[in-house]
């Protein structure tokens, strides 16, 4: 997507999976203001077994809006188990930035608000 500058915007790709479905779903910037926001960053997120799509749709949201200011790529990965409320959250940046985290339904951490604070403090 090229703006009225001339600049070359691509879009946020994240995959959305649940149970054996699939699903890839892009966020297309809009506008000059959300292209020079997402010209510095490359931020991919992936979830996989977590259920609702409405809510994976705002973890990802919430995670991209935490990550977009900071430079160097991004990859999070949150993976779900179908036999316990727990989510494996691994976060990977740049200059070999790797953490994970355990986020458990039971104490609140599966809300999108709670893992981009999550996220926030992880990467600061």
């Amino acid at each position: 997507m090229a703006t009225a500058t001339g600049q070359e915007c691509s879009p946020l790709t994240f995959r959305v999976s649940v149970g054996d479905k699939s699903r890839l779903h892009q966020l297309r910037p809009r506008g000059q203001g959300s292209c020079r926001t997402l010209l510095g960053m490359a931020v991919k997120v992936e979830m996989h077994n977590t259920g609702d799509l409405e809510l994976q749709r705002d973890v990802v949201a919430s995670v991209e809006h935490i990550l977009s200011d900071r430079p160097g790529e991004w990859r999070v990965l949150i993976v779900g188990s179908q036999g316990s409320d727990r989510w494996e959250m691994k976060i990977f940046g740049p200059n070999a930035f790797e953490r994970s985290y355990t986020l458990e339904r039971s104490s609140g951490e599966h809300a999108p608000q709670r893992i981009a604070a999550l996220v926030n403090r992880i990467v600061s």
